[in-house]
């Protein structure tokens, strides 16, 4: 589940930050807007790095959680109940 949540933090931030930049500018332009530059450059390296790691940690509890519960019921149940 770790990798999992690893690959999805690295698939999702940059499409993420992509699709920001997307509808940023189409808001942009729709509003007859000019935003600064800085209102681009929210993303900064460190807080991606910190977003990916926070999306293994919350993949890696998504997996202990259960089974944590799974281990403490007896093997027929667990497998009944799935």
């Amino acid at each position: 589940m770790a990798g999992l949540g690893l690959l999805g933090g690295l698939l999702g931030l940059p499409l993420g930050v992509a699709a920001y930049r997307v509808v940023v500018r189409m808001t942009e332009r729709s509003a007859h807007l000019a935003f600064p530059d800085r209102m681009l450059d929210v993303w900064h390296p460190g807080s991606m790095a910190l977003q990916a790691l926070a999306g293994v940690a919350i993949a890696a509890l998504g997996a202990v959680i259960p089974a944590r519960a799974a281990a403490r019921q007896t093997i027929a149940r667990v497998l009944h109940t799935e």
